[in-house]
């Protein structure tokens, strides 16, 4: 008797359950467009002054392609003469970089920046590019440009 007034409980409880649920509605789906990302182009710049004994003039190059820049020499690039640079140069910046001292420098090109370039005015201007460095912009991302200038030479620390 006591089984048969289990199962009648346990049936009621089922019964009741069922009774007392109610239906829910289905959450309508709204297809929302999701926003475009568009990503920035930056340069991470960091130039370090290393073992130098007196402060170095450097300049700095935006450009829209590096052939023309490639084929300068020194003293073609250091007189300024930006038509030499055939349409190539969008910006030129000269900074100064004291002995045992870091430029930092967040850049955020337009564009039609391609390229990277960097020149120091170095005592000695050897017939090499170590005065020179240049690297290619990657479009849509941080570019990062991490550079040591020694006595009479650029030295890309990226690698």
């Amino acid at each position: 008797m006591r089984r048969q007034q289990t199962l009648l409980s346990l049936g009621m409880a089922y019964l009741l359950t069922g009774c007392f649920s109610q239906q829910v509605a289905p959450v309508p789906v709204v297809n929302v467009p999701v926003p475009k990302v568009v990503k920035e182009t930056l340069i991470d710049l960091s130039i370090t002054a290393s073992n130098n004994k007196t402060p170095l003039s450097l300049q700095l190059f935006e450009l829209k392609s590096n052939e023309t820049f490639r084929t300068l020499d020194y003293f073609e690039l250091m007189r300024g003469k930006e038509s030499q640079l055939n349409g190539d140069l969008i910006s030129r910046n000269k900074k100064i970089l004291l002995p045992n001292t870091s430029i930092n420098r967040k850049i955020k090109p337009s564009k039609e920046v391609h390229y990277y370039a960097v020149i120091a005015s170095f005592k000695d201007v050897e017939e090499n590019d170590k005065w020179r460095f240049i690297t290619e912009i990657v479009p849509e991302s941080t570019n990062t440009i991490h550079l040591t200038i020694s006595q009479d030479n650029i030295i890309n620390n990226n690698h």
